[in-house]
């Protein structure tokens, strides 16, 4: 073969390499191309599902965070004038929240309540608002399945000092000790002895605030000028001044969210969820409270089986009789029911108040919709 035709031989070898070099490379880019459009458009779906996810959340903490300021706006409800009538009622339906069967003297719970009254001139003698908190305060634990002892637990006649022996009786069983603080509470002996008694048992305190502008350290009890008492208040003092208030800042009336804080430090003592899901049955709901709260949503069994959905508007514990507002009527038509007829609604309620930390034992309820100046 002659030098020409190996020299134009080799010249077509090399652009035949080049032509086929570059459609390699044109391929491989273009595949690149695809994979990195594609790489894209993953990320923007799964950009997209995150959005779509963190604005769906928020509109449900949002919906959340409305029903809690509706719940304490109506639970914590104070009257301008508080009656008689008014007081014994609320007394009333307290004590009909015992459990069943168990007999005053009887009932040492692990979770109590120190609140002071507070009488305003215009309510009647032993009561005034922070009766109403604490009764509020006891309603919202009654609802989470909570039992609790509070002076407005202890029966017409009966000395209250029997308070103290759900601190440090002999059959005190006390694990924590809830102070709602409100002016008048940093005014009350009882309330100062109370806490002092807490501290010598060691039962750990979780301090509430109801009202703002509570007073200083030098302005509290300073009416109590005795030396015992003295003695007391630098105690309590100094105790409280290690323990963050909740809310911190704010009331609870003004943050409401901070209930679930609290069921939380609550549960750090008296673990009440793992207890209740643990005594679950088949139907768990015989092992929660079965009485029902003032405001709550109920369904009134018919006798021929049918449910009307109602608002519990009172309770007769002598007669152990509920008076409900019949929701189907638009009328206002209220009836008297026995609690067997009577059927727990809104569910959802309770798992907005405590929060996911409960969520476990709600799901267990899935078809099942049941103190002293």
């Amino acid at each position: 073969m002659s030098a020409g035709a190996v020299e134009t031989s080799g010249s077509i070898g090399i652009i035949v390499g080049v032509v086929v070099g570059m459609i390699i490379a044109f391929v491989l880019a273009l595949a690149f191309m695809r994979h990195n459009k594609a790489a894209k458009g993953g990320q923007a779906t799964k950009a997209d599902e995150k959005a779509a996810k963190r604005a769906e959340a928020q509109i449900a903490e949002t919906e959340r965070d409305d029903m809690l300021t509706k719940f304490c706006a109506e639970a914590f409800m104070v009257p301008p004038i508080i009656t008689e009538e008014m007081a014994q009622k609320r007394k009333s339906y307290v004590r009909s929240l015992l459990p069943r069967g168990t007999a005053f003297d009887r009932y040492y719970p692990e979770v109590v309540i120190s609140y002071a009254t507070g009488r305003r001139e215009q309510d009647c003698a032993g009561a005034g608002p922070g009766m109403y908190y604490a009764a509020g305060f006891i309603s919202f634990l009654h609802q989470c399945g909570v039992q609790c002892f509070s002076g407005l637990h202890v029966p017409p006649g009966t000395d209250w000092k029997v308070f103290m022996l759900r601190l440090k009786g002999r059959h005190a069983k006390a694990k924590v000790l809830i102070v709602l603080k409100t002016k008048s509470f940093y005014e009350s002996a009882p309330c100062l002895k109370e806490l002092s008694c807490a501290i010598d048992q060691k039962i750990p305190l979780i301090p509430i605030v109801l009202e703002e502008n509570l007073p200083g350290p030098k302005q509290q009890w300073s009416k109590l000028t005795d030396q015992d008492s003295e003695v007391m208040i630098a105690k309590v003092q100094e105790h409280l001044g290690k323990i963050n208030d909740i809310p911190n800042p704010g009331t609870l009336l003004t943050v409401p969210e901070s209930l679930d804080e609290i069921i939380e430090e609550i549960n750090k003592h008296v673990p009440f969820m793992e207890r209740a899901v643990a005594s679950a049955g088949p139907d768990p709901v015989p092992a929660l409270a079965l009485r029902y709260a003032i405001g709550s949503s109920v369904f009134v069994k018919r006798s021929n089986g049918a449910e009307t959905p109602a608002f519990v508007q009172e309770y007769d514990a002598e007669m152990a009789l509920y008076t409900v507002e019949i929701q189907t009527l638009g009328s206002g038509k209220t009836e008297k029911c026995h609690e067997e007829d009577l059927r727990a609604a809104n569910v959802g309620l309770i798992e907005g108040l405590i929060g996911s930390a409960r969520a476990a034992l709600l799901t267990f309820q899935a078809g099942s919709s049941r103190h002293h100046a």
